[in-house]
Parts: structure tokens; C-alpha cells; sequence
């Protein structure tokens, strides 16, 4: 002992020069020790000792030991290490080999030492030195020996030895802390016992694992390994847990039953979904047992898919307990893929977990499908976890799919949002492909989701937006490629989202970068139309707030906290007294006349004086430094007007009273700002609240503060949705019954709105309320001042609309006067122009009837100021067909008329009146005042029209006038004929649905006559065809539309369109390939879905069967109905999305017709008489169509097929292909019989055995 003290002693101080001795020391020792075996405890602790000094000059010397100076050192620190006395040296020891050796094969050599030993000291000891070694070194030295090491510790964990056990279970703590997932999918891929299984899992729930732990700086550095492998010492040389623990891949399909995917798809019976249940069951408790990731080499990763695929269908199973349990397998089984296969197979299933996210109608599964994305978007934990950017793009584009105009308003769209945006924040776009990889469907989601009329959508569209934007996901020019595909409206409310920043934008927001920080100067409010425009700099000074920069909402709420009982308080300084500051309006005020809107300078004097009269705090709710931008930012002002309303009316206060300049100012301003549903109503209620304080307060506005208010209202009223239109025009009924601002005075606001406004819809609304003024109160509601600018106003009015109103109020006027036109011209003193339009209306309605003069009445509203209807009890002036030709029509049309009229006259029908058309203006007698006799005489136009041999210009003149008298009757717009009585249309509206499809058939035969007229050279009659497809357009849209058009209807309508958009002379106009595109799209859409499928089928067969138009021609007409029956598919997905044929009643008959085309089909085929091409599109849409129900029906349709029996005969083979492609469980093969040509089972047979079909279920 004491020769090898002296030894230790001697090569610690010596050991650099002497270190060629240390092998023949090495020698020496291990004879005179027994080969290290002595039992003499203080003779071992000086053999390790002695070698821990060794070991210490190779770490010096950076020099490695050779095996055999090691190996048996190892074996003796092992051996010794449940020694009390020797723990402590051999673990020392052990620690200096490892820092000179690879820490791989020092462990190998210890386990395979103590495995030897049975005393479980040295098991718990060396276990105890594994866990203080992977603290100090890390496992990251072990590289690929930690599956070694693992192996012999769960051998360990079976110990019957409860420290031994407990010891085994510290170091799998430690051990999971720094491999975390891998380890435990590692654990449960190995073939451990129940038990063993638990207590690890408690281990592993009792660590938490550090993702960071691999660049841990560690005490112990293993100074031989290469970098490559990484030593644990410094960051960035961690090496990675997969890397370092290879997992086993498992062979899923070969852990499931052969018939599992047969079982998840039967249908068979009631007790089916038992067996479907079990399937998916057992496909969970399957990926539940998977340690690992699942094998995807070769065929494992079809039958992946295929599986995949299956599962997919469950989402939508008719056992609603079975959907989530289906999207909760999927989850799990895209959570064991890599990332490659996650990314090929994610869309075979995210487009129904999209669809019931959004649509399903319960939370339940909502959120099931949500936790499904999460999982296959998310790459396996045992990879590391984090988010697989392939699949968030497949993702993507699924959701962009399925983003129909009913997903947007879906219940279930913000969580997707919510969801997109937390993966969106995870990734980075680190080049310019990576962004360009998924730009467009984003930008589509996000734009088409800002479009939302769910609050919630929109908001988490915003959120998605500025992530995006901020990690330059979608550059600009996508959203205004996507913003460009919108109608104008639609484009005007992304835009308050999405400004349109070009490079010259881009430019100018540069330069002003520091300016735009800044916080906006106190009050300022932005209006609607403010809001699109570009910054522009502002020289003046801005006042700096250091709210200014915060959250507009938050920092009113805390506001309105601490408001005091009155917020309307008046203070003591002397101000202006509100009649001053009225008789500066439009003067030395800065507020603006009526039409100009207050800018951002307005609002400052307005905060700047108000805020002289109430308390600071007040005033910050009000007008807010951070500025206002929408309705719902003015919510915390409206609560603060009502608090104050409700104050007076408590404690009978009026000193609001005195700053209602200032109140009607800033109410202006909340109406000029950006729509908010919300918001917007709760301005409007304010606002009643405060005329109906005024009227209880017997107080009337002035004319200056009713002009600072009132003309904005009506403005927005012009242009606001029905639900805020009536509210606006009930305050404005408040306002004149109550005389806080009556009648007599209203007028002034109206003349005001009728002499500034650049509005249309504003003109014609103020001059509606006008007249309603007028006739209340008389012609001084207007004055003479009123009656010089409305007949400015007629004189200079370009819409027919605004026109008609206009002479409405001068007849209201001649009216009040007793008909004395000499005093009204006399005051007024129109130009010829409106002096003749006057005398018009005036002389036309005296002479119409006898009795007291009609007037047309105006447009309706409702509820208008004091209105009434005309007087009632009157006689239906006369109808003539000229009451309803368009003046431009007219003008295109008369001077051929009058030309040719007199060399026609004797070919026309008798029963035509002629008269009319010799002088103009053309005034036809009336043809009867029965509503039957009246519509056969226009039918009997029609029909002339289209039937006649010998058809001249006038009778299309006569058959368009027809057609057009007929559009008016069934329009549901009151203004396009004022002569046509609202009585009258609906008794017009009866007769048509009782003669529904016969006359739907003689308008589309108008339609068929207007392009085959002439030949197909002749121009287009193109005043006949507008006025067909929009009587068409009509007649579709009528409420009888889907239960009386019958096959027969639906089938002409079809031919006729379709024809007409493969003419090629429509193609000159536009407009009438879209309204006639519109026609035919709504012919197959409005109708049964029974009789949409039936006739489309009918007419394909049509068109494949007949020869007698050329071929091309055909095969386009088969393409066109193909995509409308597609389009018919795609609008009950719209509808329903979950069964798209529930409203289906025979579905016999309809695969009856299916039959039909396939035999049909088949029978050409064989005589080879067309070529195969002008099949394709047939073929196309009879799968389609199938495979759709197959998918829809499931068994039900095999079940319908089977009952009918004989009665189809080729559906079978097409029957079978969607079931083997929806993987159904085939049925066996029947014999397909075979077509022999048209002698045999002829189409026409096979039409009357399905209409024999339809008798007997009732059709």
C-alpha cells in the first residue's frame, strides 16, 4: 500500500517526463496485485488512487489509454463502487476514465462487470454513479451507446431490490429530462412489463424535460470525442435525442385485423356503427401501443393512406358519437408520421376536419377536429415536436377549399383562424420561397374571412393579418390580387383592413415613418371616407399624449369608471353661449357647411371649446387622444350621453341643454365614421334617447342646430342597411310629430340634402320626406326659396328615379294650391324643361279619370315622416303598354316603326290594336281589366311572335312590349311601372303560378325564336333577348319556382340557354352572356333536386343520341350541362353541406335515369357512330353524379339498385367503382348484361318503364 502511495505521490509530481513509464508501471502493478484482485480494501483504494493520477497525465497530455491499461481498472472501480469505503474512489476513478475515454465503452464494460455481481449494493451504486455521470458529462457523450445503457437500466427496474428499482428509476428521471419524448416513446416500444411500464411513466411525469438540455454547460468533458459526436460541454454541440435513441418504426396495418377497414365502412344495417366503433377502436388502442413512428416504406405507406381515407369518412358519419372519436384517431394517427409522410397524407383529411371545424353544429366535434390539426400539423415529439411547415401549407390549402360563402359565416371559423394564426407565429419566412409557397390561398383566407358577418371571424382574420404581415408571409400584391376579385363594396371594406400600399405608398409611408409613430392629435376622428386615403403630412404641431399610443377601448373604460354622476357637468369659466356660436356657423366657425365633412382640424376645435364645459375626464371618453375610427369606438361616448340623459331626467336638469351645439357636433362626427354593426345601433338608440329628453323637455331645436345634425342623418340613412334605415326615419318621425323640429321646418333640412348632396339615394329620400313635409303641413314646409332650388334640382337631374320624386312633390305643391300652376310658375320660374314636365304630370292625371286628380305615388319608405298613401277609393287609370317601353327603348325603336308600320299593318293579327303606333307618343288602349283576359293577351303576343311564319318587326316590337309588361307585373321592384297597382300585381302573380310552366315555356321559347330569327347570321335582337332573360330571371325567382316547375320545363329552359350561350353573336354583348349565364345556372338550381338531376340527365342523353347538329357543337353542349350538374352538387353543398341529398324523394327513379344514360352510353360506344371524346363529358357527369350519392346514400343506394332488379341493367359496373373508390365493402359481382344495339332496351323503352316507375311510387 505504501510502495503505491509513493507511486501516486511520485508520477503526480513527475508524470509529464515520466509518462512513457506508465506501461511498464501498468505491468508492474498488476503483477503484485493479484491482477488488481486484492481483497485488502486499503491496498485497492491505493490501486485506484495510483490510477485516477494516471489517468490525470493522458487528460494533461490530451492522450487516450490504450484497451488494456483501462479496462481492468474499470472492471475493479466497478466491482468496488458498493463499497462504503471505496464508493467514493471508484466513482472518482471511473469519472477520470471517462474524461479520457469514450464514455460509450466505459459504461459498456461497467454493466457487463456488475451483471457478474450478485450483491445489489454494487447494482445501486453503479445506478447511482450512471445518474450523477449523465448530469456531469451529459448523455449526449453516450451518442448511440444510450440505447445500451437504457436497456440494462429497465433490466434493472425488474430487480427485486426496492432501492435498486428506485436507484434505476432516478437515472430514467434524469435521462428523460434530457432526451424527454424519444425516451419514453423508447420505453414503450421495448417489451417492458405492466408494471414496470407505470412506474416509468410516474418517473417520467415526475421530471419535466428541458428542450435545452443538450447545450447545457456541463462539468465533465470527455476530451477525446470529435465534435461531430459533441461532447455535452459547450452550446451548440448537444447532440440530438433522435439522433442519439434510433426508435423502432411499427407496421400499423399489420397490427390490425384483415377485416378492420371492412368493419370501419359497413353501413349494412341500424347496428352497424356498433361494428364501426370497434374498428376505430381498434385502429386507438393500435396507435396507443406505438412507441415510435409509424412505418412509411414502400406498401405500409399506400395502406397509410388508404386508411387515411377511411377514416376521413367517419367524419361525417350518421352516428353523431362516432365523429369524434374518428377525428380524435386521426389526430393520432398523424401525430406518429415524420414529417414527410404527415405532409402527403395531412390532405387526404384536412378538408373534412376543416369542414366540420367550421360547420359541424356541435362544440363537441368543433373542437375534436381543431385538436385533430393540431396534431398533423405539428411534427412527432419524438422528432423533437415543433410545427412542420409542409403540413401547415397542405393545410393551407385545404382550408382555402373549403372557404365557401357558408364557411364564412360558420360558427366555427374564428377557432380555425385561432388556430392558423398560433401555428403562423411559430414559423419564419426565411427566404422569398418559402413565402411564395403559400401566399395566395392565405391571402384568400384572410380576405375572404375580413368579409365575415361574424364579429369573431373578423376579428381573428385581423389577428392573422398582422402576424402575417409582420413575418412577411403574403406580400401585398396578393391581397390586391385576391381584393381585386371583389365587387366594389366588398373591396372598400378589406381595404379599411388592407390598404393598398404600391411602391410609390410604400415610398411615402417610408418618409413619414416617423411622423406616422406618433400619436394623433386629441379628438381626432376619422370618417369612412378618410379612411381609404393615404396619409398625408401635416405641418401644424401635434399634441402629444401619453395614452396617445395605448388602446383606444381600454383607456375609455378606465375613463368611464371614474366618471362623475353628471358627465355633462357644466364648469364655471365663461364660454360662448351656444346662441353666439350657432350664429357663427359656416362664418367664422371652422365647423363645416352641409355637404363638406369635419376633418381632423374640426375635431380639435371641437374638443379644444367643449372641453371647456365638462370635466377632463368626460372628454376623453367623448373624444379620445387615440381618435376614433369606427361605430363601436363611440360606444364609451354613448354610455356617457345616456348616463348624463338619465341624470336630467332624475334630477330634472336641462344644462346639457346649453352645449347641444356641441352634441349634435360630435354625433355628426360618430355617423360620418366606419360601419360597426353594433356600435352603429347603439348610436341611433342614443340619439333617440336624446329627442325624446328634448320633448319631454318641451324643447325645438333652432334651424342651426337642426342643420349641424339632421342632413348627415339623412344622408345615412340614404345608404344604410333596412334595419338602420327604419330607426333613422322613426327618430325622424320622433323629431317632426313631438315638434322638437316640426314639419313646417323639416322641409329647410330636405332643401338643404336636395341642394348639396352629390347623393342619388340621398336626393331621392330627402325629396320623398319633403313631399311628406308638403303634404302635412303645406307648401310653406319648403317656402318659396324650397320650391326655386327643387326646380334647380329637376332641371339639372339626370336620374329618372330622383325625377319622378321631384315631380311627385311639385304635384303635392300644385295640389295645395288648388291647381293654380300660374302662381307656382309665377314664384319659381322654371326654365321650359321643367315647366313642361310639370304640365305633364299635372294635365295627364286631370284628365285620366274623373273625379279628384291622382298622382303617382312616391317611393316607399318606411316609416316615412307623417305618411300616408294617396287618397284612396280611386279608379286604376288606364293601362297601356306604353305606361311600361323604356324611353330607350322607344328612341332606338320608333323611327323604324313609324317608317314601316303602315306597309305592316295588314299582316298583323286583328285582335291587335294598331293605333298606337301611327302617333307618337304611342298611348295603347287598354286591353281589359281582367286579370286572366289581360294575361292571355300577352301570352298570345308571345306566341305570335315566336310561331308566326311570317314574323315582321312589329311583331317583335308587340312580343318585346309583352314580355316587358310581363317582367313588370312579376318584378318585385314597385318603381318599374307607377301605373301597375300593388292589388293588381298580386293578382297577376296568382294567375302565372297557376299556369306556371307554361308560361315559364312560352318566355324561353321567346328567347329559342330570338336567336334562330333571321338565321344564324342575322344581328341579335338584342332589345327582345334583354327583356326575355330578365323575365326569365324572374319567373325563376318566384316563390312557386321550386314546387311547380316541372322535368319537362326545366328540360326546355335548359336546351334553350345552353344553345344560346354557344351562340357565338352573344358573345358581343357582355352583359347578356351573364344575365343568360345567370338563367341557366338558376333553371337547374331553383327547382326539386329530383327534377334539376332527372332533367339533366334527360337532356344529355339528348345530346349524345341525336345527329342533328355537328359534333363539336354537342360535345360543348355535354360539357356546359356537366358543369351544371356539378354546379347543382356544389349548391346543395353549399345548403347542406352535410347531406346533400336529404331533400331527394325517389331516389329510385333517379338512378333510374342514372341507367338510362349508362346503357345509352354503352350502346354508342359499341356501334362506334361518335367519336369517344363527345362521351367523355357523359361519362364524367353520370360518375360524378354517382359517386356523390354513393357517397351521400351509402348502402342505400346498393339497397335501392338491389329492390329495382331488372329494372336497371348498366348501373352495376359504375355502382361498383365508386364503392371500391369510397373503399365500401363490395358486394358480389352480379352478370352485367350487355347492350346489343338499338333494337334492344332502346332509350325510349327505358323512359317509359321510369315513368311507369314514378306512377307507382306516387310521383
Amino acid at each position: 500500500m505504501g510502495a503505491l502511495n509513493n507511486l501516486a505521490t511520485f508520477y503526480e509530481s513527475n508524470g509529464d517526463r515520466e509518462f512513457s513509464s506508465i506501461t511498464f508501471l501498468f505491468v508492474i502493478v498488476k503483477a503484485c496485485t493479484k491482477s488488481f484482485q486484492e481483497s485488502n480494501f486499503n491496498v485497492a483504494k491505493a490501486i485506484l488512487e495510483l490510477f485516477i493520477v494516471l489517468f490525470k497525465i493522458h487528460a494533461d497530455r490530451q492522450t487516450a489509454p490504450e484497451t488494456f491499461l483501462y479496462a481492468p481498472i474499470v472492471k475493479l472501480a466497478a466491482e468496488k463502487i458498493g463499497d462504503r469505503k471505496l464508493s467514493d474512489s471508484s466513482s472518482s476513478c471511473l469519472n477520470s476514465i471517462c474524461v479520457v475515454k469514450d464514455p460509450q465503452r466505459v459504461l459498456h464494460v461497467a454493466t457487463k462487470t456488475v451483471d457478474g455481481v450478485i450483491s445489489p449494493l454494487v447494482h445501486e451504486a453503479l445506478l447511482v454513479w450512471i445518474k450523477s455521470f449523465s448530469a456531469n458529462f451529459g448523455l449526449a457523450t453516450l451518442s448511440h451507446g444510450v440505447k445500451d445503457v437504457l436497456i440494462w437500466i429497465l433490466k434493472e427496474c425488474e430487480s427485486n431490490n426496492m432501492k435498486v428499482k428506485n436507484a434505476a428509476g432516478d437515472v430514467l428521471g434524469e435521462m428523460y429530462t434530457q432526451l424527454g419524448p424519444v425516451l419514453e416513446s423508447f420505453v414503450k416500444s421495448s417489451d417492458v412489463s405492466s408494471s414496470i411500464s407505470s412506474m416509468v411513466e410516474k418517473v417520467f411525469k415526475d421530471n419535466a424535460h428541458d428542450p435545452n438540455a443538450n447545450q447545457t454547460e456541463r462539468r465533465f468533458k470527455c476530451i477525446t470525442m470529435s465534435s461531430s459526436n459533441g461532447p455535452s460541454g459547450g452550446p451548440g454541440k448537444g447532440g440530438n435525442a433522435s439522433s442519439m435513441l434510433a426508435l423502432p418504426t411499427t407496421d400499423l396495418m399489420s397490427a390490425l385485423k384483415s377485416d378492420c377497414l371492412d368493419r370501419m365502412n359497413d353501413t349494412g344495417d341500424k347496428k352497424s356503427w356498433r361494428n364501426r366503433k370497434d374498428a376505430l377502436d381498434e385502429v386507438d388502442a393500435a396507435l396507443g401501443k406505438c412507441g415510435g413512428l409509424l412505418s412509411t416504406e414502400g406498401k405500409a405507406f399506400l395502406q397509410l393512406k388508404q386508411l387515411a381515407a377511411n377514416l376521413r369518412l367517419r367524419i361525417n358519419d350518421s352516428q353523431s358519437n362516432l365523429k369524434p372519436l374518428a377525428a380524435s384517431v386521426i389526430g393520432s394517427l398523424l401525430s406518429r408520421l415524420d414529417d414527410t409522410a404527415q405532409a402527403k397524407i395531412g390532405p387526404v383529411v384536412f378538408p373534412a376536419l376543416v369542414n366540420a371545424a367550421m360547420n359541424d353544429m356541435k362544440k363537441t366535434m368543433r373542437d375534436a377536429a381543431v385538436s385533430a390539426l393540431e396534431f398533423g400539423t405539428d411534427s412527432p415529439k419524438q422528432n423533437g415536436g415543433g410545427t412542420n411547415a409542409s403540413s401547415v401549407e397542405a393545410f393551407i390549402l385545404s382550408l382555402e377549399s373549403e372557404l365557401s360563402d357558408a364557411a364564412i359565416k360558420s360558427s366555427g371559423l374564428p377557432d380555425v383562424l385561432v388556430f392558423l394564426t398560433a401555428k403562423m407565429e411559430t414559423l419564419t419566412a426565411t427566404n422569398e420561397q418559402e413565402k411564395l409557397s403559400v401566399h395566395r390561398p392565405l391571402a384568400k383566407v384572410i380576405v375572404m374571412s375580413l368579409l365575415s358577418s361574424k364579429s369573431g371571424s373578423r376579428s381573428a382574420a385581423e389577428n392573422l393579418l398582422a402576424v402575417c404581415s409582420k413575418n412577411g408571409f403574403v406580400p401585398p400584391s396578393s391581397f390586391d390580387k385576391e381584393i381585386g376579385k371583389l365587387l366594389p363594396a366588398q373591396q372598400r371594406t378589406v381595404r379599411s383592413f388592407i390598404p393598398k400600399m404600391s411602391k410609390q405608398d410604400q415610398e411615402l409611408v417610408d418618409t413619414f415613418k416617423k411622423a406616422s409613430e406618433r400619436p394623433r392629435r386629441p379628438g381626432q376622428m376619422m370618417s369612412s371616407r378618410q379612411t381609404n386615403q393615404v396619409a398625408r403630412p401635416n405641418t401644424k404641431t401635434t399634441l402629444q399624449s401619453p395614452r396617445a399610443s395605448g388602446h383606444r377601448k381600454s383607456s375609455s373604460i378606465v375613463e368611464t369608471d371614474v366618471l362623475p354622476d353628471n358627465p355633462l357637468q357644466m364648469s364655471d369659466r365663461s364660454v360662448k353661449p351656444k346662441g353666439q356660436r350657432l350664429a357663427m356657423l359656416g362664418k367664422g366657425d371652422s365647423w363645416p357647411e352641409y355637404s363638406e365633412e369635419p376633418s381632423s382640424d374640426t375635431i380639435q376645435s371641437l374638443r379644444r371649446a367643449w372641453a371647456v364645459l365638462i370635466p377632463s375626464t368626460s372628454i376623453d371618453v367623448l373624444l379620445p387622444q387615440s381618435g376614433l375610427r369606427t361605430h363601436d369606438d363611440c360606444t364609451d361616448g354613448c354610455d356617457l350621453l345616456s348616463k348624463a340623459i338619465r341624470y336630467s331626467r332624475d334630477n330634472n336638469d336641462s344644462s346639457f341643454l346649453k352645449m347641444l351645439d356641441f352634441i349634435f357636433k360630435w354625433a355628426t362626427c360618430a355617423f360620418l365614421l366606419r360601419d360597426h354593426t353594433s356600435g352603429f345601433r347603439k348610436l341611433l338608440s342614443t340619439i333617440r334617447e336624446l329627442f325624446e329628453r328634448l320633448d319631454e323637455l318641451s324643447y325645438a331645436i333652432s334651424d342651426g342646430e337642426a342643420l349641424i345634425l339632421l342632413p348627415y342623418l339623412l344622408d345615412k340613412a340614404s345608404v344604410a342597411k333596412l334595419q338602420f334605415k327604419e330607426d333613422i326615419l322613426t327618430i325622424f318621425t320622433l323629431v317632426t310629430t313631438k315638434k322638437v323640429y316640426p314639419s313646417q321646418k323639416f322641409g329647410l333640412v330636405c332643401m338643404k340634402v336636395l341642394e348639396k348632396s352629390k347623393s342619388n339615394p340621398s336626393r331621392t329620400l330627402a325629396a320623398e320626406l319633403c313631399f311628406d313635409a308638403v303634404r302635412s303641413a303645406g307648401v310653406s314646409a319648403i317656402g318659396r326659396k324650397g320650391l326655386v332650388i327643387l326646380s334647380s334640382a329637376l332641371n339639372e337631374e339626370t336620374v329618372a328615379e330622383a325625377k319622378k320624386v321631384y315631380i311627385d312633390v311639385f304635384e303635392i305643391v300644385v295640389e295645395k294650391l288648388k291647381g293654380d300652376t300660374d302662381k307656382l310658375f309665377s314664384a319659381i320660374k322654371p326654365t321650359e324643361k321643367v315647366k313642361a314636365m310639370i304640365m305633364e304630370r299635372c294635365v295627364k292625371q286631370s284628365v285620366a279619370i274623373q273625379g279628384s286628380p291622382r298622382r303617382s305615388p312616391p317611393r316607399k319608405i318606411a316609416p316615412p315622416v307623417g305618411h300616408c298613401s294617396p287618397t284612396g277609393g280611386q279608379e286604376a287609370p288606364t293601362l297601356s303598354s306604353s305606361a311600361v317601353v323604356t324611353g330607350n327603348l322607344r328612341a332606338r325603336l320608333q323611327k323604324s316603326k313609324e317608317t314601316k308600320l303602315s306597309e305592316e299593318l295588314h299582316r298583323l293579327p286583328p285582335s291587335i290594336d294598331t293605333t298606337s303606333a301611327v302617333n307618337p307618343p304611342p298611348t295603347h288602349s287598354p286591353r281589359t281589366t281582367s286579370t286572366d283576359m289581360k294575361y292571355n293577351d300577352i301570352i298570345d303576343d308571345i306566341k305570335f311572335m315566336t310561331t308566326s311564319k311570317a314574323c315582321k318587326s312589329t311583331d317583335i316590337v308587340r312580343g318585346t312590349d309583352a314580355i316587358q309588361l310581363l317582367r313588370s307585373f312579376i318584378s318585385n321592384n314597385d318603381n318599374n311601372d307607377c301605373t301597375v297597382d300593388h292589388i293588381e300585381k298580386e293578382a297577376f302573380r296568382e294567375k302565372i303560378e297557376s299556369d306556371y310552366n307554361a308560361c315559364v315555356h312560352d318566355v324561353a321559347s321567346a328567347l329559342e325564336f330570338a336567336f334562330d330569327h333571321g338565321g344564324k347570321n342575322a344581328p341579335l335582337p338584342t332589345a327582345l333577348i334583354n327583356e326575355t332573360v330578365s323575365a326569365l330571371t324572374y319567373l325563376l325567382r318566384m316563390r312557386c319556382c321550386r314546387s311547380e316547375m316541372s322535368e319537362k320545363t326545366v328540360e326546355h329552359l335548359v336546351k334553350v340557354t345552353v344553345s344560346a350561350l354557344l351562340d357565338e353573336r352573344i358573345h358581343i354583348n357582355h352583359d347578356i352572356v351573364k344575365a343568360t349565364n345567370k338563367v341557366a345556372m338558376r333553371a337547374v338550381t331553383a327547382p326539386k333536386l329530383d327534377v334539376s338531376l332527372n332533367a339533366l340527365i334527360r337532356v344529355q342523353v339528348s345530346v349524345i343520341e341525336g345527329n342533328a347538329t355537328g359534333e363539336r357543337f354537342r360535345l360543348k353542349f355535354s360539357k356546359v350541362l356537366e358543369k351544371l350538374l356539378k354546379r347543382v352538387i356544389k349548391d346543395r353543398y353549399d345548403f347542406s353541406p352535410s347531406n346533400i341529398f336529404g331533400e331527394l324523394k325517389q331516389l329510385g327513379a333517379l338512378l333510374a335515369s342514372i341507367d338510362c344514360i349508362i346503357g345509352t352510353i354503352a350502346g354508342i360506344s359499341k356501334t362506334g357512330s361518335v367519336p369517344e371524346d363527345l362521351l367523355t363529358p357523359s361519362e364524367s357527369m353520370t360518375n360524378y353524379l354517382l359517386l356523390e350519392l354513393v357517397k351521400c346514400k351509402k348502402g342505400e343506394v346498393r339497397e335501392t339498385v338491389e329492390d329495382l332488379g331488372d329494372d336497371v341493367k348498366f348501373i352495376e359496373p359504375v355502382l361498383r367503382r365508386c364503392e371500391q373508390e369510397l373503399g365500401m365493402k363490395l358486394p358480389t359481382p352480379a352478370v352485367v348484361p350487355t347492350s346489343s344495339g338499338s333494337g334492344e332496351s332502346s332509350f325510349r323503352e327505358r323512359l317509359e318503364a321510369l315513368k311507369r316507375l314514378r306512377e307507382s311510387n306516387g310521383k
